[in-house]
């Protein structure tokens, strides 16, 4: 919207919830929009059974890279220093990387109790996304994959998507040097 009006978020809040009824639909989600500050209208306009509140984190990165680590708060520098020190590569790959992707989400997820995305989720990416947005970042100490990183690229916004760790090599702080 370039107005904030209240009012027309929610009848668009109630036709979301005519149309799900309309087709059938046996559930419905809304996600918000993280950088509208609009939360009492969505909270006094949702019909739901079930809500669930994720913290947002957003880092707006400078013009030039230099200074970026003075950005984060402790322990984020740390831990980066902490995976150079320990021999943590980083390299930017493609659909090469989902296999090792897609195994170590599926052991982290299942040792949480969590449900892990199915394998066709990362097949269908460059099928219906350009090359350009999105990537597979992979740690690697020496010649053994450690941890991996699923990120989409939109407009200015990367959006990083699916980590995952291989559970020994956790200490070493692998994904805090992906993700910087």
């Amino acid at each position: 919207q370039n107005k904030n009006d209240s009012q027309i978020k929610v009848e668009l809040i109630h036709s979301f919830y005519e149309m799900a009824a309309q087709d059938g639909a046996v559930s419905a989600t809304i996600i918000t929009n993280p950088l509208s500050q609009d939360s009492e209208v969505y909270d006094n306009s949702l019909e739901y059974s079930f809500l669930e509140k994720r913290i947002g984190q957003i880092t707006h990165l400078p013009k030039c890279i230099d200074g970026l680590i003075e950005k984060f708060d402790d322990p984020r520098p740390r831990n980066i220093n902490k995976a150079i020190k320990s021999g943590v590569q980083v390299f930017r790959k493609g659909e090469e990387a989902f296999d090792f992707l897609h195994n170590t989400h599926v052991a982290n997820m299942l040792s949480i109790g969590g449900s892990p995305k199915k394998r066709s989720f990362f097949d269908s990416i460059p099928k219906i996304m350009e090359r350009s947005d999105w990537d597979v970042y992979v740690a690697c100490v020496d010649d053994l994959e450690i941890a991996a990183l699923l990120v989409f690229y939109n407009n200015i916004t990367v959006e990083y998507f699916t980590p995952a760790i291989v559970h020994e090599w956790r200490s070493t702080q692998p994904l805090s040097l992906i993700i910087y």
